[in-house]
């Protein structure tokens, strides 16, 4: 199989893909994630986010496919994704739901439903209705606990489709990338709810939400995203859009997803390091949004948590590398001279005030032997292998503390105010008496483990 990536007639091609996985997102940390021909992974499916204060995802349609055909070409062009057999199927997505667009072909289809909550991997409970309403057919699931207590419910709604049946069976699939992973389940019974026709040419609008009545609203607003704008480099522009498809607003809560379908949280210190391309494509705004977003939530011990939603486990870097992209902002902006138009001098203060006490909280909860210490999976290394947690005293935790010193005098000056450099040129040299021999630096103290952290 090719794989095609084609924007305003520039055009890569890879050849000899084994089933290729393609994935579209929306604003609203949504997305719709298949396989080009078969899924290898439950993860694979449309996925829709249920606000609230702690968002969660919820899967809808496990798979949506043509019967008896082999995908020869599957092509990128960058508001949809085409998969090419004997007929051509297009997909487009956006913060509403999916148009599913089919051309030059005769023969079924089906439509393969997997709902529930990411992580509900209970086969018990699971209830399925489908039924017509007006020109639409309406997919209802209800998800029942044990004691016959309603869970949830979600309704799925399809537009388009004229002639149809319910084969009403449940069907075992099996995730060989997901065993290869050694992430269960390897296999998981999906529900086969509509198999319809096509005579040539269709166009199916889905769309999902927690009510029907607003499933029903979102079919009416899909519409197909515009080409994003045309670049000498395709590979940049693959980067680019790759990248900016990450920042979303989950319930009024501009974030950078650390990565899809696995990560769909707000992780500090990805969160923090992606800002500098942010800086660099021109988003100022948004950069300063996620910045502030993590200044507000400066923990007692002067960290910020490890992710949002919380998760219990500390994060030694996620701070450092926030000031350093607040700092990496207030640079640049002062090298065009627009710094007052994005950041007044009140939100300066603020910034200062935040690094003070963070600063501050620092040194008395982590500062040992004139170094700043660490425990164990508090760094970029956040899991254990063989035992090795990198807790004690590590480069990068020392070069982002120096940094935060560093900036804190930066933004004194910048408000008027002086401080002394003398704790910043102490822990300097600590760092070079205990990290570097005169030949190699060190990934920790008296640690000369080779790790890739030098990346960060």
């Amino acid at each position: 199989m090719n794989v095609r990536h084609v924007l305003h007639g520039e055009s890569i091609i890879f050849s000899n893909c084994d089933n290729p996985q393609f994935m579209l997102k929306n604003k609203k940390g949504e997305f719709l994630f298949f396989s080009t021909e078969k899924n290898i992974s439950n993860y694979n499916g449309l996925y829709i986010v249920k606000e609230g204060e702690e968002p969660s995802l919820f899967k809808t349609i496990d798979e949506i496919k043509l019967l008896g055909t082999e995908v020869e070409i599957l092509t990128n062009n960058f508001n949809c994704f085409e998969r090419e057999s004997r007929g051509k199927e297009k997909f487009y997505f956006d913060e509403n739901g999916m148009i599913y667009e089919i051309d030059n072909y005769k023969g079924m289809g089906e439509i393969h439903f997997d709902t529930r909550e990411i992580y509900d991997y209970s086969n018990n409970g699971r209830n399925y209705e489908i039924y017509t309403k007006k020109d639409l057919i309406i997919i209802k699931y209800l998800k029942i606990e044990e004691g016959k207590e309603k869970k949830y419910e979600i309704y799925t709604a399809v537009k388009g489709i004229k002639l149809y049946e319910k084969p009403n069976e449940w069907i075992k699939k099996n995730y060989e990338y997901d065993s290869a992973r050694k992430s269960p389940p390897y296999n998981f019974f999906v529900y086969n709810g509509i198999r319809f026709e096509v005579d040539g040419k269709i166009e199916i609008r889905i769309a999902s939400d927690f009510s029907e009545e607003k499933a029903i609203q979102k079919i009416a607003k899909i519409s197909r995203k515009s080409l994003p704008r045309s670049d000498k480099d395709l590979a940049f522009v693959c980067a680019k859009e790759s990248i900016k498809n990450f920042f979303v607003d989950v319930n009024g809560k501009k974030g950078i997803y650390a990565g899809l379908p696995w990560f769909f949280q707000f992780w500090t210190r990805d969160e923090a390091i992606s800002l500098g391309a942010f800086i660099n494509l021109g988003m100022y705004n948004e950069v300063k949004d996620i910045i502030f977003r993590h200044l507000d939530k400066i923990l007692d011990n002067g960290r910020i948590s490890n992710r949002f939603p919380f998760a219990n486990l500390g994060s030694a870097d996620g701070v450092g590398w926030v000031f350093k992209r607040a700092q990496d902002l207030i640079e640049k902006l002062e090298s065009i001279g627009k710094l007052n138009e994005y950041i007044s001098m009140d939100e300066l203060g603020m910034i200062k005030e935040k690094l003070a006490f963070s600063i501050e909280r620092t040194r008395e909860n982590y500062f040992e032997k004139g170094l700043i210490r660490n425990f164990a999976r508090e760094t970029w290394m956040d899991t254990d292998f063989g035992n090795d947690t990198r807790d004690g005293y590590r480069i990068e935790i020392q070069a982002l503390y120096l940094n935060m010193l560093k900036f804190f005098r930066k933004i004194c000056w910048m408000v008027g105010e002086e401080v002394s450099n003398d704790e910043e040129e102490e822990i300097k040299r600590n760092v070079r008496d205990g990290f570097f021999d005169g030949r190699l630096l060190a990934d920790g103290l008296d640690d000369y483990t080779i790790r890739p952290n030098i990346f960060l």
